[in-house]
């Protein structure tokens, strides 16, 4: 017999032919009227489900939009590290940016990009390019040059952080903090190898100034950076001279990412 609750006490009323419009619950007494359809007896409803595509879809397309942009992005770093004026860290140059000259030495054994117009100097014992840029009164003057000589017969190369004592073999002017001090070692890469990169500087007595001169005076003395390398038959040098502080990272940076043996 169907039933409905009691909207004072909850309790269940059975409903019969007799009971007419209005009912009183056997628990509290209290009398109501009959409701068309009581609530719990009533079907759930279900919400209509709305056509259209699902969620993941939309989602998935989404995914798909952002890699396209990014690819088209990546492309375009990639061409524009092809012959501009720096060497972007995810491009690969296959020729020398604007203001450069290459260097492809079989002699020496190596291929690299020099700022300015790179030329060969003479030296029966090792091969040696350099290149010069800027310069004249009141200009500062840069100077970059490539070094290799060969390894003595037997000599072993030891472990990237003795590399410094190999740097003499192919610079003879390098004297190891004598006449510039020494600001900094590190390891560091060339042509994918282990490398040993030094930065010098003058040292402050050098400045004949009476009195000493200021501090600001101290950052126009000479700098120079060596990278220093070795495939085990060769050492290679890479310096760069720079008269003032070096703040151009990113042609040092064109400069040895592209090095490489042949």
């Amino acid at each position: 017999m169907p039933s409905v609750s009691c909207p004072s006490c909850s309790a269940r009323v059975k409903l019969s032919a007799a009971s007419g419009h209005r009912l009183r619950c056997p628990e509290c007494g209290e009398r109501f009227a009959v409701p068309d359809e009581d609530e719990d007896d009533r079907p759930r409803r279900t919400k209509p489900s709305k056509g259209g595509l699902p969620a993941w879809v939309f989602m998935a397309g989404g995914a798909a939009v952002t890699l396209v942009i990014v690819l088209v992005v990546l492309a375009v770093v990639l061409s524009r590290g092809k012959g501009g004026k720096g060497l972007d860290p995810l491009a690969v140059l296959d020729s020398p940016p604007e203001g450069y000259g290459t260097v492809r030495d079989p002699a020496g054994g190596f291929r690299v990009y020099l700022p300015g117009q790179p030329k060969k100097m003479p030296d029966a014992e090792k091969v040696v390019w350099a290149s010069y840029t800027g310069g004249g009164f009141g200009n500062p003057m840069s100077d970059f040059g490539v070094m290799c000589a060969p390894l003595p017969a037997g000599a072993k190369p030891g472990p990237p952080e003795e590399f410094e004592k190999l740097l003499q073999l192919a610079d003879p002017s390098y004297e190891g903090g004598k006449t510039d001090e020494v600001v900094s070692r590190k390891l560091a890469t060339l042509d994918g190898r282990p490398s040993l990169e030094i930065r010098t500087r003058e040292h402050s007595e050098f400045f004949r100034n009476d009195p000493p001169p200021p501090p600001a005076e101290f950052d126009k003395r000479t700098h120079t950076i060596y990278y220093v390398t070795t495939n085990g038959k060769k050492v290679a040098v890479i310096k760069v001279r720079l008269k003032g502080t070096f703040t151009d990272e990113r042609m040092l940076r064109t400069i040895v990412e592209s090095f490489a043996f042949l």
